[in-house]
């Protein structure tokens, strides 16, 4: 379950590694589906899930996978659903170091917010959001340079090893995985329209961060200048 580009670059390393047997895809919305070149050419089933109803629960369950695997997708899995499958089976792929910045947008957020260090942290779902028990986590550091191109690029080639090391992990017999149960800020979804800059202060540092934050391929920084909006790309 994912978002195109996350799953395009994981499957650059994943179609060549036979431990691994994909036996279908299901995207965020349906104008994704079939734009990947190297998932047409090995025939994986594609498709799109608007509502979590009995028909898609019997339509996942055929599969009969041992895991399924989610990476930026952009829906929640209700409990029904969670609750038809066994335990450790269902796996959230986050683009933070849980328990901080859970919800969406969260590369965008951590630029905005400064941050230094980062991260991808694996973890078991269940009905809250990005809660489930953490099974294991990457960091990286955040550089001054990095922007939100840079940083998708830091987070999404470290996929594939993630989920190497997370099955590996599971697999392990008495193995304490962490709680990620503590209540901290969930982060709602960047939109169009919300790129003005509109701080409670106005710093060289918080408006560098912004603008590193929207770039490429995001909607850009835009600043209001005499009630006119200026993009910023640089």
């Amino acid at each position: 379950f994912g978002k195109r580009e996350w799953i395009s670059v994981l499957f650059e390393k994943l179609i060549y590694d036979k431990k691994f047997n994909i036996s279908f895809i299901c995207f965020n919305n349906k104008n994704e589906i079939n734009k990947i070149e190297m998932i047409n050419n090995l025939n994986i089933p594609q498709f799109t899930i608007i509502e979590f109803d009995k028909k898609n629960l019997k339509k996942i369950k055929q599969f009969n996978c041992d895991y399924l695997i989610s990476v930026s997708y952009l829906k929640k899995f209700p409990i029904q659903f969670i609750n038809n499958f066994k335990n450790n089976s269902l796996i959230n792929i986050h683009s933070s170091l849980l328990p901080k910045y859970k919800g969406r947008s969260i590369l965008n957020w951590q630029l905005i917010n400064g941050e230094k260090v980062s991260g991808l942290t694996s973890h078991f779902i269940n009905e809250k959001i990005d809660s489930g028990k953490i099974i294991y986590q990457i960091k990286y550091l955040i550089s001054i340079n990095d922007d939100y191109l840079s940083l998708f690029i830091k987070s999404s080639s470290s996929v594939y090893k993630l989920l190497k090391l997370t099955l590996k992990t599971i697999e392990k017999k008495k193995f304490s995985f962490k709680n990620n149960s503590k209540i901290t800020k969930c982060y709602r979804k960047r939109i169009y329209g919300d790129e003005i800059f509109v701080p409670n202060k106005i710093t060289f540092s918080n408006l560098y961060n912004f603008i590193r934050a929207l770039k490429y391929p995001g909607p850009f920084a835009t600043i209001l200048i005499k009630r006119r909006k200026y993009r910023i790309y640089s």
